[in-house]
């Protein structure tokens, strides 16, 4: 089994970083997303384990064991958190990037897909096996509209395990560059602090962010996906009628994605209920439209505003 090389400590913050190193190991079969580590791949693949406690960058207690192999399709990762006392296990989230996430333990992966230590994606399962994620370059909550991805998780003896399946159509990559940076990262929700590998050097600085060396990447070949509605009305008021749109999001390239809205008033159909107080000063509301999500542009946000309440 191939281990990891840690070519040097970390040195300070604002030079940069000694890398340590995870050679890809390529999976003959993919695992079974149940949280049942007996899977052939887990065999071969390599393993993180000296769990860094973030806060004090001493030993984390309890540790976290992580393993990771691909194929042409996924990025397959297997934690292992040990908790020898389950019953301080937090799970009780179960709506999917529900905000009660916070309150349970769960485990994560970090993915700098690009490899410019400058953006990432990031996927938490807590030990029932709910599903968080936020994807680089795309802040859609719309999972048909973004790209779906796969866990399983079970509580056992001595801990939690977790499985995923981060498939390579839903990361932004050159498949010629043939490296990720990777953090694994656990969230102990009793003790409300954070466990990491490897050391990040006590920052979220991604230039400290493993090397995961030697992937044979596909290229994905990128296709649009849209997502359309139609919605008929009927009143005693207005007459019947229907309206019908759609959303389209095509990656031309690593660097560049283009998103088209045809007749994008979705009234109830994507939009959520907000509560309006009444106050003197205009009113900006989040937009839940997948067109309006997938905007992160390092400007006024308000040019794209399109729920905005003036002063009463």
């Amino acid at each position: 089994m191939l281990g990891l090389a840690a070519l040097g400590p970390a040195r300070a913050s604002g030079v940069t970083p000694e890398q340590v190193t995870l050679r890809a190991v390529r999976a003959e079969t993919p695992p079974k997303l149940d949280g049942v580590l007996d899977d052939d791949c887990w065999k071969t693949a390599p393993e993180c384990t000296g769990f860094i406690d973030s806060a004090t960058r001493k030993a984390a207690d309890p540790q976290t064991v992580v393993k990771i192999c691909y194929d042409d399709y996924a990025i397959y990762v297997a934690f292992h958190a040990i908790q020898p006392e389950p019953g301080r296990i937090r799970a009780e989230e179960k709506k999917r990037n529900g905000s009660g996430m916070g309150k349970d333990d769960f485990v994560a992966v970090n993915i700098d897909s690009r490899h410019t230590h400058r953006g990432q994606s990031w996927f938490d399962v807590n030990p029932i096996g709910t599903q968080s994620e936020n994807m680089e370059r795309s802040s859609s909550s719309n999972i048909e509209f973004k790209g779906d991805w796969q866990a399983g998780a079970k509580i056992v003896a001595d801990g939690y395990n977790v499985e995923m399946a981060i498939p390579f159509s839903v990361l932004i990559y050159d498949n010629k560059q043939g490296a990720f940076g990777i953090s694994f990262r656990r969230w102990h929700g009793d003790r409300q602090m954070w466990s990491v590998w490897p050391d990040l050097n006590g920052t979220d600085d991604l230039n400290y962010y493993a090397h995961l060396e030697g992937l044979d990447l596909p290229k994905i070949v990128q296709r649009p996906k849209m997502l359309g509605y139609i919605l008929g009305t009927s009143g005693a008021d207005e007459p019947r009628s229907a309206y019908q749109g759609f959303d389209l999001k095509y990656p031309f390239s690593a660097d560049s994605l283009g998103v088209l809205s045809i007749n994008p008033d979705f009234k109830t159909v994507e939009q959520e209920v907000e509560s309006v107080d009444f106050s003197y000063t205009e009113r900006l509301l989040d937009d839940s439209r997948p067109f309006f999500q997938e905007w992160q542009l390092p400007v006024d946000q308000r040019v794209f505003y399109s729920r905005r309440v003036d002063d009463f």
